[in-house]
C-alpha cells in the first residue's frame, strides 16, 4: 500500500481540530456556568468523536484504508480479524454398516446459519440446497469477502462428504484450500486439510488421508494447542484410518487421546464425546472383546439420543453398531430389533438411496435370510 494523508483517522483529527478552533474564541464571551458548559463540551466532543471512530475501527477494520489502497486478497486477510462464518470440521465416526468403515459428521459449537442448522439436525440435502444458494448469491455480489464464500464452499464440502459423494467434495474443498493459501488463512487452511483427509479415508487412500490429517493436527497444535475440539477431531480422525488398516493399538491410543480432550472442554453431555465413545467400542468390538463394546456403544447411544434426539443420524449410527456386536455374540433378534429402528431413522434423515442406508437394509435382509 502506498501512504496517503487522507487516512480515516487524519480527516476525523482535522475534523475535530476545525470545530475546535471555529468555537474557542466564543469562551470568552461567556461566564460562569454557561462558560463551564462550553468548556465541557469543548473537552467531552472531541473525546466521543474518537472513541465513536475507534469503535468502527475495531468492529470493521477494513474502514482503516480508502478503498483505493485496497486490494481483494487485502480486504479479506482484514475481514479476518472479525467475526467469520463459522466451518464445519469433519469428525469420522467409526460404523461398521458404513460402505467404508466409517461415516462423516460435523462438529461446530455456534451453528447459527440457517444451512448449518440444517445439517446440525441431519436434513443433509435440504443443507446442500442452502449452501448451495449461497454460494450463488455471494458470487453475485460485489465486496463479498473471498474468504466467506471460501467458508460457505467448505461446509457444502463436509456436507456433500457426509452423503458419500466425495468427487463433489474433494472439488469444493480444494476451491476453498486455494483461497485460504491465497490469503494466508492457516487455522482454516488446516480444517479443510482435516476434512480433505476424511474423504481420502472414505475413498480408501490410506497414505493421503494420513498426510493430510496430520498436516492439520500439526497446525493445529501449533495455533490452537493440544487441548482443543479441532485437534482432537484431528486425532480422532487418524484412528480411523488406522482403525481401518488393522493397527488397533494405534487407534485406541489415539482414540483414548481424542477422548479425554473432549471430556476436558465439553464435559460427558456432548455429540463428541458419544462419537469418541463410539470409536472405541469399535476397536474393542474388532478384538472380540464384546462386553467392552457394548458397554461403550449404549454409552454413546444413550448420549446420542439424549443431546441429538432419537432421530438424529448419529443415533443411528450407534443402534446399527449396538447391532452389530449382538449379531457378533448370535443374538439375531436383538440385532434385528436394532438394525430396524436404525433403518428407519437413516431413511427418513439420509434418504432411502444413501449408502449407509443401503448398507443397514442389506444386513436387515441377510439376518432375515438365515
Amino acid at each position: 500500500m502506498q501512504g496517503n494523508l487522507l487516512t480515516p483517522l487524519s480527516i476525523v483529527l482535522a475534523f475535530i481540530g476545525v470545530i475546535e478552533a471555529t468555537l474557542a474564541y466564543r469562551v470568552t464571551d461567556l461566564q460562569n456556568t454557561p462558560q463551564m458548559i462550553f468548556v465541557w463540551f469543548m473537552v467531552l466532543f472531541p473525546t466521543l468523536v474518537l472513541g465513536g471512530f475507534f469503535y468502527v475501527q475495531i468492529t470493521n477494520p477494513v474502514s482503516w484504508y480508502p478503498p483505493s489502497e485496497l486490494d481483494k486478497a487485502s480486504i479479506d486477510r482484514l475481514q479476518l480479524l472479525g467475526k467469520t462464518l463459522p466451518q464445519l470440521v469433519s469428525v469420522e465416526v467409526l460404523d461398521p454398516t458404513a460402505p467404508s468403515g466409517s461415516r462423516t459428521v460435523g462438529q461446530e459449537a455456534s451453528l447459527n446459519d440457517e444451512a448449518l442448522m440444517a445439517f446440525e439436525k441431519g436434513r443433509y440435502e435440504d443443507a446442500i440446497k442452502l449452501f448451495k444458494s449461497s454460494i450463488e448469491i455471494k458470487e453475485g455480489k460485489k465486496n463479498v469477502p473471498i474468504s466467506d464464500i471460501a467458508a460457505t464452499k467448505l461446509n457444502l464440502g463436509t456436507t456433500l462428504s457426509s452423503l458419500g459423494r466425495y468427487d463433489e467434495a474433494l472439488k469444493i474443498f480444494n476451491e476453498a484450500l486455494k483461497v485460504y493459501r491465497e490469503i494466508g488463512d492457516k487455522y482454516s487452511t488446516s480444517i479443510v486439510y482435516n476434512n480433505l483427509g476424511s474423504v481420502y479415508k472414505n475413498i480408501g487412500e490410506y497414505e493421503k488421508a494420513i498426510k493430510h490429517y496430520n498436516q492439520a493436527l500439526e497446525i493445529n497444535k501449533q495455533i490452537l494447542g493440544s487441548d482443543h475440539p479441532d485437534t482432537a477431531a484431528n486425532l480422532n480422525n487418524l484412528a480411523t484410518v488406522y482403525a481401518n488398516r488393522g493397527d488397533y493399538d494405534k487407534a485406541e491410543k489415539l482414540f483414548s487421546e481424542s477422548l479425554m480432550i473432549y471430556q476436558k472442554i465439553y464435559g460427558s453431555n456432548h455429540p463428541q464425546t458419544a462419537t469418541a465413545l463410539n470409536n472405541l467400542a469399535s476397536i474393542y468390538a474388532q478384538r472380540g472383546d464384546l462386553e467392552k463394546a457394548i458397554k461403550y456403544y449404549e454409552e454413546s447411544l444413550l448420549l446420542n439420543q439424549k443431546v441429538l434426539g432419537n432421530d438424529h443420524p448419529r443415533t443411528a449410527t450407534a443402534l446399527s453398531n449396538l447391532a452389530s456386536v449382538y449379531q457378533q455374540r448370535g443374538e439375531y433378534s436383538k440385532a434385528l430389533e436394532f438394525y430396524q429402528q436404525a433403518l428407519t431413522i437413516m431413511e427418513k434423515s439420509m434418504g432411502v438411496d444413501n449408502p449407509s442406508t443401503l448398507s443397514i437394509k442389506t444386513l436387515i435382509d441377510k439376518l432375515n435370510d438365515r
